[in-house]
Protein backbone atom coordinates (compact mmCIF):
# COMPACT_ATOMS: atom_id res chain seq x y z
CA UNK A 1 0.00 0.00 0.00
CA UNK A 2 2.72 2.60 0.55
CA UNK A 3 2.91 4.73 -2.56
CA UNK A 4 5.67 3.93 -4.98
CA UNK A 5 6.35 6.54 -7.63
CA UNK A 6 8.58 4.35 -9.76
CA UNK A 7 8.32 0.62 -10.30
CA UNK A 8 9.47 -2.62 -8.78
CA UNK A 9 12.87 -2.37 -7.18
CA UNK A 10 15.72 -3.85 -9.16
CA UNK A 11 18.14 -5.81 -6.99
CA UNK A 12 21.54 -4.34 -7.63
CA UNK A 13 24.38 -6.19 -5.91
CA UNK A 14 26.07 -4.46 -3.02
CA UNK A 15 28.99 -5.34 -0.82
CA UNK A 16 27.30 -6.59 2.38
CA UNK A 17 30.47 -6.06 4.41
CA UNK A 18 30.35 -3.10 6.79
CA UNK A 19 32.06 0.06 5.65
CA UNK A 20 35.47 0.94 7.08
CA UNK A 21 33.70 3.15 9.63
CA UNK A 22 30.85 1.03 10.96
CA UNK A 23 29.04 2.99 13.69
CA UNK A 24 26.45 0.23 14.13
CA UNK A 25 28.91 -2.66 14.30
CA UNK A 26 27.72 -5.30 16.75
CA UNK A 27 24.13 -4.03 16.72
CA UNK A 28 21.23 -6.29 15.79
CA UNK A 29 18.03 -5.01 14.24
CA UNK A 30 14.81 -5.88 12.44
CA UNK A 31 12.77 -4.27 9.68
CA UNK A 32 8.99 -4.81 9.44
CA UNK A 33 7.27 -3.81 6.19
CA UNK A 34 3.90 -4.67 4.68
CA UNK A 35 5.39 -5.08 1.23
CA UNK A 36 7.50 -7.44 -0.83
CA UNK A 37 11.26 -7.89 -0.86
CA UNK A 38 12.87 -6.25 -2.76
CA UNK A 39 9.95 -4.31 -4.29
CA UNK A 40 9.73 -1.26 -2.03
CA UNK A 41 12.77 1.00 -2.53
CA UNK A 42 12.62 3.03 0.70
CA UNK A 43 12.72 0.10 3.19
CA UNK A 44 15.32 -1.75 1.12
CA UNK A 45 17.56 1.30 0.70
CA UNK A 46 17.39 2.05 4.43
CA UNK A 47 17.97 -1.59 5.37
CA UNK A 48 21.07 -1.68 3.20
CA UNK A 49 22.34 1.49 4.86
CA UNK A 50 21.99 -0.15 8.29
CA UNK A 51 23.80 -3.31 7.13
CA UNK A 52 26.61 -1.31 5.55
CA UNK A 53 26.95 0.57 8.84
CA UNK A 54 27.60 -2.75 10.58
CA UNK A 55 24.18 -3.90 11.81
CA UNK A 56 22.91 -7.46 11.40
CA UNK A 57 19.33 -7.31 10.19
CA UNK A 58 16.14 -9.38 9.92
CA UNK A 59 13.70 -8.16 7.23
CA UNK A 60 10.11 -9.31 7.82
CA UNK A 61 7.80 -8.83 4.84
CA UNK A 62 5.00 -10.31 2.70
CA UNK A 63 5.35 -13.21 0.27
CA UNK A 64 5.04 -12.06 -3.32
CA UNK A 65 5.38 -15.52 -4.89
CA UNK A 66 4.72 -18.81 -3.03
CA UNK A 67 7.67 -20.30 -4.90
CA UNK A 68 10.06 -17.93 -3.14
CA UNK A 69 11.78 -19.26 -0.01
CA UNK A 70 10.23 -18.35 3.31
CA UNK A 71 13.68 -17.28 4.43
CA UNK A 72 16.81 -16.28 2.52
CA UNK A 73 19.97 -14.24 3.03
CA UNK A 74 20.43 -11.42 0.49
CA UNK A 75 23.12 -8.73 0.60
CA UNK A 76 23.68 -9.25 4.32
CA UNK A 77 19.93 -9.10 5.10
CA UNK A 78 17.99 -12.06 6.55
CA UNK A 79 14.68 -11.97 4.65
CA UNK A 80 11.75 -13.60 6.46
CA UNK A 81 8.53 -13.82 4.45
CA UNK A 82 5.11 -14.05 6.09
CA UNK A 83 2.84 -16.26 3.92
CA UNK A 84 0.45 -13.46 2.90
CA UNK A 85 -0.02 -11.55 -0.36
CA UNK A 86 -1.23 -7.98 -0.70
CA UNK A 87 -4.68 -7.53 -2.27
CA UNK A 88 -6.09 -4.08 -3.01
CA UNK A 89 -9.84 -4.09 -2.55
CA UNK A 90 -12.23 -2.48 -0.05
CA UNK A 91 -11.67 -1.15 3.47
CA UNK A 92 -12.54 -4.47 5.13
CA UNK A 93 -10.03 -6.33 2.94
CA UNK A 94 -7.33 -3.85 3.90
CA UNK A 95 -8.16 -4.19 7.59
CA UNK A 96 -8.17 -8.00 7.45
CA UNK A 97 -4.82 -8.14 5.63
CA UNK A 98 -3.24 -5.61 7.97
CA UNK A 99 -4.42 -7.55 11.02
CA UNK A 100 -3.16 -10.87 9.66
CA UNK A 101 0.26 -9.39 8.90
CA UNK A 102 0.39 -7.60 12.26
CA UNK A 103 -0.16 -10.91 14.06
CA UNK A 104 2.20 -12.91 11.84
CA UNK A 105 5.04 -10.39 11.85
CA UNK A 106 4.53 -9.73 15.57
CA UNK A 107 4.92 -13.43 16.32
CA UNK A 108 8.14 -13.63 14.27
CA UNK A 109 9.69 -10.52 15.85
CA UNK A 110 8.67 -11.60 19.37
CA UNK A 111 10.03 -15.13 19.00
CA UNK A 112 13.34 -13.93 17.60
CA UNK A 113 13.65 -11.13 20.18
CA UNK A 114 13.32 -13.67 22.98
CA UNK A 115 16.19 -15.70 21.52
CA UNK A 116 18.42 -12.71 20.71
CA UNK A 117 17.35 -9.22 21.80
CA UNK A 118 17.16 -6.57 19.11
CA UNK A 119 18.82 -3.18 19.48
CA UNK A 120 16.46 -1.62 16.90
CA UNK A 121 13.14 -2.47 15.31
CA UNK A 122 12.51 -0.29 12.24
CA UNK A 123 8.81 -0.44 11.31
CA UNK A 124 7.45 0.99 8.05
CA UNK A 125 3.84 2.08 7.69
CA UNK A 126 1.27 1.34 6.29
CA UNK A 127 -0.43 0.57 8.60
CA UNK A 128 0.86 2.68 11.49
CA UNK A 129 -0.10 0.01 14.05
CA UNK A 130 2.59 -2.33 12.69
CA UNK A 131 4.75 -0.56 15.25
CA UNK A 132 3.19 -2.87 17.85
CA UNK A 133 4.93 -5.86 16.29
CA UNK A 134 7.85 -4.58 18.39
CA UNK A 135 6.01 -4.94 21.72
CA UNK A 136 8.08 -7.86 23.04
CA UNK A 137 11.28 -6.61 21.39
CA UNK A 138 10.83 -3.24 23.11
CA UNK A 139 10.30 -4.96 26.45
CA UNK A 140 13.61 -6.75 25.79
CA UNK A 141 15.37 -3.40 25.30
CA UNK A 142 14.97 -2.54 21.62
CA UNK A 143 14.49 1.01 20.42
CA UNK A 144 11.57 1.39 18.02
CA UNK A 145 11.78 3.59 14.90
CA UNK A 146 8.51 4.21 13.03
CA UNK A 147 8.95 5.14 9.36
CA UNK A 148 5.85 7.00 8.16
CA UNK A 149 5.93 6.75 4.37
CA UNK A 150 2.44 8.29 4.09
CA UNK A 151 -0.16 9.80 6.45
CA UNK A 152 -2.84 7.09 6.52
CA UNK A 153 -5.88 9.33 7.19
CA UNK A 154 -5.22 11.55 4.16
CA UNK A 155 -4.36 8.62 1.89
CA UNK A 156 -7.46 6.62 2.85
CA UNK A 157 -9.63 9.73 2.47
CA UNK A 158 -8.32 10.02 -1.08
CA UNK A 159 -8.53 6.33 -2.02
CA UNK A 160 -12.07 5.79 -0.73
CA UNK A 161 -13.50 9.31 -1.06
CA UNK A 162 -14.11 9.55 2.68
CA UNK A 163 -15.16 12.57 4.71
CA UNK A 164 -12.34 13.80 7.00
CA UNK A 165 -14.75 13.54 9.95
CA UNK A 166 -15.93 10.01 9.13
CA UNK A 167 -15.60 7.37 11.82
CA UNK A 168 -12.99 5.43 9.86
CA UNK A 169 -10.74 8.47 9.30
CA UNK A 170 -11.06 9.48 12.96
CA UNK A 171 -10.03 5.95 13.91
CA UNK A 172 -6.95 6.26 11.67
CA UNK A 173 -5.96 9.54 13.34
CA UNK A 174 -6.35 7.91 16.75
CA UNK A 175 -4.22 4.90 15.74
CA UNK A 176 -1.60 7.29 14.34
CA UNK A 177 -1.34 9.08 17.70
CA UNK A 178 -1.16 5.79 19.57
CA UNK A 179 1.52 4.40 17.27
CA UNK A 180 3.67 7.52 17.48
CA UNK A 181 3.37 7.53 21.24
CA UNK A 182 4.66 3.94 21.37
CA UNK A 183 7.60 4.59 19.02
CA UNK A 184 10.84 6.02 20.39
CA UNK A 185 11.35 8.11 17.27
CA UNK A 186 9.75 8.55 13.85
CA UNK A 187 10.94 9.56 10.42
CA UNK A 188 8.88 10.63 7.42
CA UNK A 189 9.43 11.46 3.77
CA UNK A 190 9.02 15.24 3.48
CA UNK A 191 8.48 18.50 5.36
CA UNK A 192 4.72 18.71 4.69
CA UNK A 193 4.23 15.26 6.23
CA UNK A 194 6.43 16.22 9.19
CA UNK A 195 4.39 19.37 9.88
CA UNK A 196 1.16 17.39 9.72
CA UNK A 197 2.34 14.69 12.15
CA UNK A 198 3.78 17.24 14.57
CA UNK A 199 0.59 19.31 14.50
CA UNK A 200 -1.70 16.46 15.47
CA UNK A 201 0.20 13.41 16.77
CA UNK A 202 3.87 13.75 17.62
CA UNK A 203 6.24 15.96 19.63
CA UNK A 204 8.64 17.73 17.29
CA UNK A 205 11.67 16.23 19.02
CA UNK A 206 10.52 12.74 18.01
CA UNK A 207 10.20 13.42 14.27
CA UNK A 208 12.86 13.63 11.54
CA UNK A 209 12.73 13.78 7.73
CA UNK A 210 14.52 11.38 5.37
CA UNK A 211 13.50 12.32 1.83
CA UNK A 212 12.69 9.66 -0.78
CA UNK A 213 15.26 10.08 -3.54
CA UNK A 214 16.21 7.85 -6.50
CA UNK A 215 18.43 4.82 -6.42
CA UNK A 216 21.74 6.41 -7.45
CA UNK A 217 23.14 3.19 -8.91
CA UNK A 218 20.21 3.21 -11.40
CA UNK A 219 19.38 6.90 -11.86
CA UNK A 220 23.02 7.92 -12.11
CA UNK A 221 23.09 11.65 -11.31
CA UNK A 222 24.89 13.95 -13.72
CA UNK A 223 24.50 17.66 -12.85
CA UNK A 224 25.75 18.62 -16.31
CA UNK A 225 23.27 16.50 -18.25
CA UNK A 226 20.40 18.84 -19.11
CA UNK A 227 19.19 17.11 -22.23
CA UNK A 228 16.30 18.51 -24.26
CA UNK A 229 16.73 16.78 -27.62
CA UNK A 230 13.53 16.97 -29.66
CA UNK A 231 13.42 15.34 -33.09
CA UNK A 232 10.95 17.37 -35.20
CA UNK A 233 8.86 14.29 -35.98
CA UNK A 234 8.35 13.08 -32.38
CA UNK A 235 7.75 14.57 -28.91
CA UNK A 236 7.60 11.84 -26.26
CA UNK A 237 5.70 12.34 -23.01
CA UNK A 238 6.03 9.83 -20.19
CA UNK A 239 4.22 8.84 -16.98
CA UNK A 240 5.39 6.16 -14.56
CA UNK A 241 4.01 5.13 -11.20
CA UNK A 242 0.86 3.77 -9.60
CA UNK A 243 -2.07 3.59 -11.99
CA UNK A 244 -4.77 5.11 -9.80
CA UNK A 245 -7.28 7.90 -10.30
CA UNK A 246 -5.63 10.38 -7.91
CA UNK A 247 -2.48 10.41 -10.06
CA UNK A 248 -4.33 12.35 -12.74
CA UNK A 249 -3.97 10.16 -15.80
CA UNK A 250 -7.45 11.07 -17.04
CA UNK A 251 -6.45 14.74 -16.86
CA UNK A 252 -3.28 13.91 -18.81
CA UNK A 253 -5.29 12.10 -21.50
CA UNK A 254 -7.65 15.08 -21.83
CA UNK A 255 -4.63 17.37 -22.24
CA UNK A 256 -3.07 15.15 -24.89
CA UNK A 257 -6.39 14.99 -26.80
CA UNK A 258 -6.47 18.81 -26.90
CA UNK A 259 -2.95 18.93 -28.35
CA UNK A 260 -2.97 16.19 -30.98
CA UNK A 261 -4.68 18.25 -33.72
CA UNK A 262 -1.86 20.83 -33.65
CA UNK A 263 0.95 18.54 -32.41
CA UNK A 264 0.71 15.35 -34.49
CA UNK A 265 4.23 14.40 -33.37
CA UNK A 266 3.03 13.97 -29.76
CA UNK A 267 3.30 10.51 -28.15
CA UNK A 268 2.49 9.52 -24.57
CA UNK A 269 3.82 6.35 -22.86
CA UNK A 270 2.36 5.09 -19.57
CA UNK A 271 4.27 2.70 -17.31
CA UNK A 272 2.95 0.92 -14.22
CA UNK A 273 1.77 -2.35 -12.75
CA UNK A 274 -1.74 -3.32 -13.88
CA UNK A 275 -4.54 -2.19 -11.57
CA UNK A 276 -8.33 -2.11 -11.98
CA UNK A 277 -7.96 1.53 -13.09
CA UNK A 278 -6.14 0.43 -16.27
CA UNK A 279 -9.50 -0.53 -17.80
CA UNK A 280 -10.76 3.01 -17.19
CA UNK A 281 -7.60 4.42 -18.80
CA UNK A 282 -7.91 2.20 -21.86
CA UNK A 283 -11.61 3.02 -22.25
CA UNK A 284 -10.85 6.74 -22.14
CA UNK A 285 -8.02 6.36 -24.68
CA UNK A 286 -10.51 4.77 -27.06
CA UNK A 287 -13.19 7.42 -26.42
CA UNK A 288 -10.73 10.22 -27.17
CA UNK A 289 -9.40 8.52 -30.31
CA UNK A 290 -5.87 8.34 -28.91
CA UNK A 291 -5.10 4.74 -29.85
CA UNK A 292 -2.19 5.71 -32.10
CA UNK A 293 -0.86 8.32 -29.69
CA UNK A 294 -1.02 6.85 -26.17
CA UNK A 295 0.55 3.50 -25.24
CA UNK A 296 0.22 1.60 -21.98
CA UNK A 297 3.55 -0.23 -21.72
CA UNK A 298 3.03 -2.17 -18.49
CA UNK A 299 5.47 -2.54 -15.62
CA UNK A 300 9.24 -2.07 -15.73
CA UNK A 301 11.89 -2.54 -13.10
CA UNK A 302 13.88 0.53 -12.06
CA UNK A 303 16.50 -0.03 -14.74
CA UNK A 304 13.76 -0.14 -17.37
CA UNK A 305 12.18 3.02 -16.00
CA UNK A 306 15.54 4.80 -16.03
CA UNK A 307 16.01 3.81 -19.67
CA UNK A 308 12.53 5.11 -20.54
CA UNK A 309 13.21 8.40 -18.74
CA UNK A 310 16.46 8.78 -20.67
CA UNK A 311 14.57 8.29 -23.95
CA UNK A 312 11.63 10.64 -23.27
CA UNK A 313 11.37 14.39 -23.90
CA UNK A 314 9.12 15.34 -20.99
CA UNK A 315 7.90 13.65 -17.82
CA UNK A 316 4.40 14.20 -16.44
CA UNK A 317 3.34 14.04 -12.79
CA UNK A 318 -0.33 14.96 -13.41
CA UNK A 319 -1.68 14.37 -9.88
CA UNK A 320 -5.17 15.54 -9.01
CA UNK A 321 -5.51 17.82 -5.97
CA UNK A 322 -6.54 15.78 -2.92
CA UNK A 323 -5.79 15.96 0.79
CA UNK A 324 -2.97 13.47 0.17
CA UNK A 325 -1.47 14.66 -3.11
CA UNK A 326 -1.47 18.25 -1.79
CA UNK A 327 1.26 17.29 0.71
CA UNK A 328 3.03 14.51 -1.18
CA UNK A 329 6.52 14.87 -2.72
CA UNK A 330 6.70 12.37 -5.62
CA UNK A 331 10.05 10.61 -6.03
CA UNK A 332 9.43 10.71 -9.78
CA UNK A 333 10.39 14.41 -9.83
CA UNK A 334 13.90 13.57 -8.66
CA UNK A 335 14.15 10.64 -11.09
CA UNK A 336 13.58 12.90 -14.10
CA UNK A 337 15.86 15.61 -12.77
CA UNK A 338 18.67 13.16 -11.99
CA UNK A 339 18.78 12.27 -15.68
CA UNK A 340 18.50 15.87 -16.88
CA UNK A 341 14.89 15.66 -18.10
CA UNK A 342 12.16 18.29 -17.69
CA UNK A 343 9.07 17.32 -15.73
CA UNK A 344 5.70 19.01 -15.26
CA UNK A 345 4.49 18.88 -11.66
CA UNK A 346 1.27 19.87 -9.87
CA UNK A 347 1.46 23.17 -7.99
CA UNK A 348 1.05 21.73 -4.49
CA UNK A 349 2.36 22.44 -1.00
CA UNK A 350 4.45 19.26 -0.66
CA UNK A 351 6.39 20.08 -3.83
CA UNK A 352 6.64 23.83 -3.15
CA UNK A 353 8.42 23.09 0.13
CA UNK A 354 11.40 22.00 -1.98
CA UNK A 355 11.06 23.57 -5.44
CA UNK A 356 10.52 27.25 -6.25
CA UNK A 357 9.23 28.96 -9.40
CA UNK A 358 12.60 28.67 -11.13
CA UNK A 359 13.23 25.04 -10.13
CA UNK A 360 10.20 23.32 -11.64
CA UNK A 361 7.56 23.57 -14.38
CA UNK A 362 4.10 23.66 -12.73
CA UNK A 363 0.48 23.24 -13.77
CA UNK A 364 -2.78 23.59 -11.84
CA UNK A 365 -3.84 20.10 -10.67
CA UNK A 366 -6.94 18.69 -12.32
CA UNK A 367 -6.95 21.32 -15.10
CA UNK A 368 -6.48 19.59 -18.48
CA UNK A 369 -6.44 22.89 -20.35
CA UNK A 370 -3.66 24.25 -18.14
CA UNK A 371 -1.65 21.05 -18.48
CA UNK A 372 -2.00 21.24 -22.28
CA UNK A 373 -0.81 24.87 -22.27
CA UNK A 374 2.15 23.93 -20.10
CA UNK A 375 3.18 21.08 -22.43
CA UNK A 376 3.15 23.54 -25.35
CA UNK A 377 5.19 26.04 -23.32
CA UNK A 378 7.84 23.38 -22.60
CA UNK A 379 7.96 22.47 -26.30
CA UNK A 380 8.40 26.08 -27.38
CA UNK A 381 10.80 27.39 -24.70
CA UNK A 382 13.75 24.96 -24.58
CA UNK A 383 16.26 27.45 -23.20
CA UNK A 384 14.07 28.53 -20.28
CA UNK A 385 13.11 24.93 -19.56
CA UNK A 386 16.78 23.91 -19.55
CA UNK A 387 17.41 26.58 -16.91
CA UNK A 388 14.65 25.21 -14.70
CA UNK A 389 15.96 21.66 -15.07
CA UNK A 390 19.45 22.80 -14.08
CA UNK A 391 18.02 24.66 -11.08
CA UNK A 392 15.87 21.66 -10.12
CA UNK A 393 18.92 19.45 -10.30
CA UNK A 394 20.57 21.60 -7.64
CA UNK A 395 17.60 20.91 -5.37
CA UNK A 396 18.03 17.20 -6.07
CA UNK A 397 21.77 17.41 -5.36
CA UNK A 398 20.93 18.69 -1.86
CA UNK A 399 18.81 15.59 -1.22
CA UNK A 400 20.74 12.77 -2.83
CA UNK A 401 20.64 9.48 -0.99
CA UNK A 402 24.25 9.99 0.11
CA UNK A 403 23.05 12.86 2.31
CA UNK A 404 19.69 11.36 3.30
CA UNK A 405 21.51 8.17 4.35
CA UNK A 406 23.67 10.25 6.68
CA UNK A 407 20.53 11.67 8.30
CA UNK A 408 19.06 8.19 8.78
CA UNK A 409 22.21 6.79 10.35
CA UNK A 410 22.48 9.83 12.61
CA UNK A 411 18.92 9.27 13.85
CA UNK A 412 19.61 5.59 14.53
CA UNK A 413 22.94 6.28 16.22
CA UNK A 414 21.37 8.91 18.49
CA UNK A 415 18.49 6.59 19.28
CA UNK A 416 20.70 3.66 20.21
CA UNK A 417 23.23 5.70 22.17
CA UNK A 418 20.61 7.59 24.17
CA UNK A 419 20.86 7.08 27.91
CA UNK A 420 17.51 8.58 28.68
CA UNK A 421 15.53 5.41 28.04
CA UNK A 422 12.32 5.41 26.09
CA UNK A 423 11.44 8.94 25.14
CA UNK A 424 7.99 10.31 25.87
Amino acid sequence: MPERDGERMAVSPIDPRPAATAPLSGRHGAVVVYSYFPEDPRPLREARALVQAGMTLDYVCLTQDPALPRREHVDGIDVIRIPLRRRRRGKLTYLWQYLAFLLGAGAVISRRALRRPYDLVHVHNMPDVLVFTALVARWRGARVLLDLHDPMPELMETIFGLDPDSRFVRFLRWSERLSLRFADHAITANEAFRRLFVARSCPERKMSVVVNTPEESVFVPDPGAVELARPPDRFELMYHGSLVERHGLLTALEAVARLVPTMPELRFSIYGHPTPFVETIETRIAELGLGGVVSYRGARDLSGIAAAVAACDLGLVPNERTSFTEINLPTRLFEYLALGKPVIAPDTRGIRDYFGDEDMVYFQPGKAEDLARTIVWVREHPDEVAGRVASGQRVYQAHRWTDERRILLGVVDDLLSSRSGHER
